[in-house]
């Protein structure tokens, strides 16, 4: 082990080479930031306030430099004084410190990770450090530097559904090109039947862009899933003959509507969810109603020739019943989704639909201590496992859950519970991040009462950093987030908004966790490592391993 200096020592003379001395012998010319790098020397994870200059601690053999002819002990390797400008350089911020910490040889993971403080985008390139120099004898880390501050997590009003523009949304937005969002109303327009309207970001500006009749379909529940050439397709919960909901189809060059099929309550009825992309023009839904045994059916829609079929019906309250959400797209040409009701314990299951076969399967039974009445769809993770909420369930107050579905064992797992100051009560489905990260929204709960966005951490299964809007901002999210750039993700709340309009909002959630113009870690690494390994450096490299 390496001893751990703990008094300040201050700044102390050597004859050795001074840190990163050029090879002629001429002082080094360091940039002012660079000048007296300090060493701070607390326990692990604790700042004691005592400080000293670099080049007076001993360093491991394998980053010392040789004595030679300039005489005196071995100082620091010059080459790491040159690895850490080119890392500077990459980064183009201001390295304030170098502090390098001592640990004894087979210190825990734990007591490396404690020492790492930058930002969590950097927290691989900390990793590729700790295991380059941790497991010999000392850890590595870059303190006190000037990168981009990341901000708190923060709902931002963007802009407000006024009478032109359709009410109360209750799907999420989908991307298109070019920074704009295309959703839909629920209410609003000359038949007050919804309107699928665009949102852009770039000028925070929401356009009607068509509006329902009867003839369409009415109230549209789902959200809109891209099609080619400009095509967006969508159901409406009702409207049509039957009065049992429709397919349509929404041109987005030319802004126009078009009832592309209806459900008949044989073929399925009230669909509430959204459509998922298939193969060869087909897409894959569910209907809340309808179906051989009017407990929901699992439908495809053909573009090609604008036709649904019932794929598969539920039939057995004990498998789960009235599917809400959406199917989500798995291996082998399988789908999975949820059902609010039914299942073993009458709180709703999973279920898997062959998409060869045309056959359900429930694969798990929520249990009401695992969650409860999910109304979402799945959000595929990695390793077969499946991430979801449910509106209610055993944990505080019933608020609900975010839960693990593994489709490799067929359980399902609570993974976290939400209590009052997260919000309640779930409806959407759940958006993946960076690092394991997912993010959602609740319809109710938070500190106004309006609802949340939440963070969910998949790594240690724990629910975080709530923000709740405001009525303002909006008020009762159901539908999803989905992404933006820069770590931006945007929302539809039903109601709420400046103005007293309350007829809803688009709003922006920013999850703090975006560090604009930092590049990813293994590009800094090398980078820095190709400045310092000029030749002349990699001499002095070899002889200070030597």
């Amino acid at each position: 082990m390496y001893p751990l200096p703990t008094t300040n020592l201050g700044h102390t003379e050597s004859p050795g080479l001074p840190f990163g001395e050029r090879e002629d012998g001429e002082p080094a010319h360091h940039e002012p930031e660079l000048q007296g790098l300090r060493l701070e020397a607390p326990a692990v994870g604790e700042g004691t306030g005592d400080e000293l200059d670099l080049d007076s601690c001993a360093p491991p053999p394998w980053l010392r430099r040789r004595s030679g002819a300039h005489g005196g002990r071995g100082g620091w390797n010059s080459g790491i004084d040159a690895i850490f400008r080119g890392i500077k350089r990459t980064f183009n911020m201001k390295i304030s410190s170098l502090c390098v910490q001592y640990i004894r040889k087979g210190g825990t993971e734990r007591d490396c990770d404690a020492l790492y403080s930058l930002t969590p985008r950097l927290l691989s390139l900390h990793r590729t450090l700790r295991h380059f120099i941790c497991p010999g004898a000392a850890s590595l880390v870059l303190l006190s530097t000037t990168l981009p501050a990341v901000a708190a997590p923060a709902i931002t009003q963007a802009a407000p559904f006024t009478a032109a523009d359709g009410a109360r949304p209750q799907g999420s937005l989908t991307a298109g090109a070019g920074g704009l969002f295309y959703g839909t109303t629920t209410q609003g327009g000359p038949s007050n039947r919804g309107s699928v309207f665009t949102f852009n970001s770039n000028t925070n500006q929401i356009s009607a862009s068509a509006f329902f009749t009867l003839a369409d379909g009415t109230i549209p529940l789902g959200s809109l899933t891209a099609g080619a050439g400009g095509l967006f397709y969508g159901t409406t919960e009702q409207g049509g003959p039957s009065n049992s909901g429709s397919v349509f189809t929404f041109n987005s060059l030319t802004n126009q509507i078009s009832a592309s099929a209806f459900f008949t309550g044989v073929n399925g009825s009230l669909p509430r969810g959204s459509l998922t992309a298939g193969a060869g023009g087909l897409f894959y839904g569910t209907t809340a109603g309808g179906g051989s045994a009017n407990l929901g059916s699992v439908f495809t829609f053909d573009s090609n020739t604008n036709q649904i079929s019932t794929a598969a019906s539920f039939t057995v309250v004990a498998n789960g019943v009235f599917p809400q959400g959406s199917l989500t797209a798995g291996a082998n040409g399988l789908f999975y989704g949820t059902t609010p009701q039914g299942g073993s314990s009458g709180f709703g299951s999973v279920f898997t639909f062959n998409s060869i076969t045309n056959q359900i399967s429930t694969a798990a039974s929520f249990t009401g201590a695992n969650g409860a009445n999910p109304k979402g769809s799945l959000t595929a993770g990695a390793n077969g496992l499946f991430y979801g909420t449910t509106e209610t369930g055993s944990g505080l107050a019933g608020a609900g859950s975010v839960f693990t579905f593994d489709s490799l064992t067929n359980q399902i797992s609570a993974a976290a519970f939400f209590t009052a100051a997260d919000g309640a009560n779930p409806q959407g489905n759940l958006t993946a991040g960076d690092g394991g990260l997912f993010y959602g929204t609740n319809v109710n709960g938070g500190s106004s009462g309006n609802g949340t966005v939440f963070t969910f951490n998949s790594i240690n299964n724990q629910i975080s950093s709530p923000v709740s809007l405001t009525g303002t901002t909006g008020a009762f999210p159901f539908g999803s987030l989905t992404a933006g750039a820069s770590g931006l993700f945007y929302g539809t709340a039903q109601r709420g908004g400046s103005g007293n309009l309350n007829r809803g909002t688009v709003f922006t959630f920013d999850s703090g966790q975006s560090v604009p113009g930092v590049p990813g870690p293994l590009p800094i690494l090398g980078a820095g490592i190709a400045f310092g390994a000029s030749r002349k450096l990699r001499k002095r490299i070899k002889l200070a391993k030597t």
